[in-house]
């Protein structure tokens, strides 16, 4: 992975983290490098802090050297975050099997227990480079495509922007909190919750199908 690329997933995480265009980026050995040293992370997480993990340590653990490490993330954050998009993608997706937003809700609360060390440890951070900041990121622009698909529009309203972004901020702030609090509360019944206070455009797009394409 070159600098540009490196770049231009900081910039768009949405597009490059987890997606087909990285694949095609990237050899089969650097997809696989760039798992093994995630693996490698999540299990030094369980036993320190997120904040404490040192990329000297991360590295000697991983087998690999620190120019290594840079080639393929920004950071220890940039490292976890790939780990965090591809459960994004799958939960959130914005084509192919498609959920409604309670379900995908569901999911994402499911993922959060499953990877309970991770994200509990991740969700302590609380500075400018914290996990849960480029999860809302990542979640507006997800919610933001859906609308555009939904309403069959290439630009959104002041209102419509808004309201993605303030939705993004909802629920990924409330599983946060929800996940810190050790799930006191039913991933569905909890996610029944999230969704109550999503405006209705963004929970009928998420529920829409795109039209089927004619064979002929």
């Amino acid at each position: 992975m070159n600098r540009r690329h490196t770049i231009i997933s900081r910039l768009f995480p949405t597009f490059m983290q987890y997606s087909t265009w990285e694949k095609s980026l990237m050899t089969d050995r650097q997809f696989n490098a760039r798992s093994h040293i995630v693996s490698v992370l999540i299990e030094m997480m369980k036993t320190t802090a997120f904040d404490k993990i040192k990329i000297t340590d991360l590295c000697k653990n991983a087998g690999i050297s620190r120019e290594a490490f840079y080639s393929y993330f920004y950071d220890r954050y940039d490292a976890a975050f790939w780990f965090c998009e591809k459960i994004h993608a799958k939960v959130y997706p914005i084509d192919g099997i498609g959920y409604d937003l309670f379900t995908s809700c569901c999911l994402m609360n499911q993922e959060q227990m499953k990877n309970a060390v991770f994200y509990k440890n991740a969700y302590k951070s609380n500075d400018l480079n914290a996990i849960h900041y480029r999860e809302i990121f990542t979640l507006e622009n997800l919610m933001t495509q859906k609308v555009k698909k939904y309403i069959s529009s290439d630009t959104l309203s002041k209102k419509h922007m808004f309201q993605c972004h303030h939705s993004a901020i909802l629920i990924i702030t409330s599983t946060r909190e929800w996940t810190l609090a050790d799930f006191p509360t039913a991933p569905e019944e909890f996610a029944e919750f999230q969704c109550s206070m999503i405006p209705e455009i963004i929970q009928n797009a998420y529920s829409y199908k795109l039209p089927q394409k004619s064979d002929s």
